[in-house]
């Protein structure tokens, strides 16, 4: 969530752990706000 102070702030960290990890593991991330319905079939219940 855009919002969201923590989510930004580890966003550069999760961005590079995924390009170390390229083609070993894949990352994403979810905005919950945009996406409620994944964040629900997930049970996500706070963040970050």
């Amino acid at each position: 969530a855009s919002w969201c102070g923590p989510c930004r702030m580890i966003a550069p960290v999760i961005d590079e752990i995924a390009e170390e990890l390229d083609g070993k593991l894949k990352i994403g991330k979810v905005d919950v706000d945009s996406n409620q319905q994944l964040a629900s079939e997930f049970s996500v219940r706070s963040i970050p």
